[in-house]
């Protein structure tokens, strides 16, 4: 039996880190962060969560520019 599309929603949420030592990672690259510290979205770090009462509603503490690059529009 195929779900479809409109009936399946999930969140996935990938991890912001500043020293990432390994591979599996989008490291960013013009950010003022960046610079100084291996920063990026950590592909080890991700969450795939299929019911929406397990994501919280508190804001996080993102870095603005490094926010702005992994948002925009491709």
């Amino acid at each position: 039996m195929s779900i479809p599309k409109s009936d399946f929603r999930v969140y996935i949420y990938d991890a912001y880190r500043s020293e990432i030592s390994h591979t599996y990672a989008y490291l960013f690259k013009k950010s003022k962060r960046s610079i100084k510290h291996r920063s990026g979205l950590d592909y080890t770090k991700i969450v795939i969560i299929n019911k929406s009462e397990y994501v919280d509603n508190i804001d996080a503490l993102v870095d603005k520019d490094e926010y702005n690059v992994s948002h925009r529009k491709r």
